[in-house]
């Protein structure tokens, strides 16, 4: 078990060992986890978390914004059983958690959504990360934000592939020891 605060709120997460982050958060995860805290109290329809580890992402959002519907995906079934137990954990109600396993975002949904958030793992091709980056600008609504935490060297991929877009702008890079996040908008 893992105590976890998110905006002066202590959480409760049962952590699973063999997975990243048993017990340390990563420093990605952390500069997301910051940039969550400017959405405290938006309201967002749906909500797109891949790659959700542990769930502390999807347990942060929880807490910090009001979302009706969360969409965990990952290609680690391990991952998505620990990030849902830990939603459930953690009070959200188990009508508005969907899990997906895979890795293909377009896969079986037509669904669209305000926020679609993850951590690119830096062990992935670059052809991998872009392709889900090309997928999360796809599943965005118009207006939808974007946020990616990654290796510093993912995300300058991401934030040069991003310039051949004309319906997203980067709101914002913050890079911080060698790890970085990326906020995207769709026009």
């Amino acid at each position: 078990k893992i105590k976890f605060m998110v905006v002066n709120v202590e959480t409760n997460l049962i952590t699973t060992y063999g997975l990243s982050e048993f017990d340390t958060l990563q420093y990605d995860t952390s500069l997301v986890i910051n940039e969550l805290l400017g959405l405290q109290g938006v309201n967002f329809e749906r909500a797109l978390i891949f790659n959700p580890g542990q769930g502390y992402l999807p347990v942060a959002l929880d807490k910090i914004a009001s979302i009706k519907e969360i969409t965990l995906m990952d290609r680690d079934l391990q991952s998505l059983k620990t990030s849902e137990r830990n939603l459930r954990l953690n009070g959200l109600s188990e009508s508005k958690i969907r899990v997906t396993h895979g890795s293909d975002l377009l896969a079986n949904t037509d669904l669209k959504y305000d926020l679609v958030l993850g951590i690119l793992e830096e062990k992935d091709p670059q052809d991998f990360n872009s392709l889900l980056f090309e997928q999360s600008i796809l599943k965005l609504n118009v207006g939808g934000i974007l946020i990616l935490g990654s290796g510093s060297t993912p995300i300058t991929r991401i934030e040069k592939l991003s310039k051949k877009y004309k319906d997203i702008y980067v709101v914002k890079r913050e890079k911080r020891k060698g790890s970085s996040v990326i906020i995207i908008n769709k026009k």
